[in-house]
């Protein structure tokens, strides 16, 4: 009588409970030593509990594994997704500093024709001042040789004196 008990009870935990292949032989081999007749109803009884109780552990470990291992890889998915956005921020900045070289050349190139433009405007500048320098002798030259001109006139030509 207990081995159909056993029996069934092993048929019932396996397919409640699942266990893997290595357990399952270890808890039947277990359960299906109570079928001793050296085990008192009361052993059996209780023993019959404890192989209950290991088949919901066993369960339970499994199941706790399975989510350990579910973590880990949802933590290793997190990880390779960070690293892929480090590399895109890496490439980024890379193309940033890229683009900013790009700038600091154009940048330089624009101060050096601006420093060569400075020059010939300094130039001109002094070349201006030359010429207003020649202007102003030309000037003060020309009202010399009108008031000689005049000078000249009035010699030439005195006024008369009415009287």
């Amino acid at each position: 009588m207990r081995e159909e008990e056993l029996k069934y009870f092993v048929e019932t935990m396996e397919e409640l409970y699942q266990p893997d292949e290595n357990t399952a032989i270890k808890l039947r081999t277990m359960v299906y030593g109570l079928s001793d007749s050296n085990v008192s109803d009361m052993q059996y009884e209780q023993l019959l509990d404890f192989a209950e109780q290991s088949y919901k552990r066993d369960c339970e470990l499994r199941k706790s594994q399975q989510r350990r291992m579910d973590a880990s890889n949802e933590i290793t998915q997190n990880i390779v997704g960070m690293v892929q956005g480090i590399d895109r921020m890496a490439e980024g900045i890379q193309e940033i500093n890229s683009s900013l070289t790009n700038t600091l050349s154009s940048a330089k190139s624009v101060a050096t024709t601006l420093d060569k433009s400075n020059a010939y405007l300094e130039k001109m500048r002094g070349y201006q001042i030359n010429q207003a320098e020649e202007l102003n002798n030309i000037k003060d030259k020309v009202e010399t040789l009108e008031t000689e001109l005049l000078r000249q006139q009035y010699i030439k030509n005195p006024p008369k004196i009415k009287g």
